[in-house]
């Protein structure tokens, strides 16, 4: 039984050792294909080349680029009874703006508090790389400063 065990063992380790020694199969077939196609092995080395290059400009691209910015137009809708802007509950332009300059602080991960993300949040808190902007054109194509004035009505 000791026997069969230990010759058990041996083949075990055997196969795994053989296995694990192995070469990469694929340079036995691309010599076959080598000697069998000529034609379709230049084609596989053309596709190697090509691949090389994309690579190496890929890489060049990524270390040299700068991330694009996507700006959002917007148009912020006022709602208020009747009052000029800036007075009452009609807000003014520079609130807007402010507004639209925190939510880009935010976004682009910009804003004076950042480094109070918490720490659950941190592997993931980064600069989206979006900017909103007060649209400057409505979906007619008329000029438009971004902001929409909407007097409130009652429902009766």
């Amino acid at each position: 039984m000791k026997r069969i065990l230990l010759l058990f063992a041996i083949f075990i380790l055997g196969f795994h050792f053989g296995y694990a020694q192995r070469t990469c199969g694929s340079i036995f077939n691309l010599d076959s294909i080598e000697k069998h196609a000529p034609h379709s092995y230049q084609r596989i080395l053309q596709i190697e080349q090509h691949l090389q290059r994309y690579n190496e400009i890929l890489s060049e691209d990524i270390s040299r680029s700068v991330p694009e910015i996507i700006r959002i137009p917007v148009v912020v809708h006022v709602l208020h009874n009747g009052e000029p802007v800036g007075t009452g509950l009609n807000i003014s332009m520079a609130q807007i703006e402010s507004q639209i300059d925190a939510l880009n602080e935010d976004f682009r991960r910009l804003n004076a508090d950042a480094s109070n993300t918490p720490s659950v949040f941190q592997p993931v808190a980064s600069d989206v790389g979006i900017e909103f902007h007060l649209a400057c054109i409505d979906p007619e194509g008329n000029p438009t400063n971004g902001v929409r004035s909407n007097k409130k009505t009652r429902a009766k």
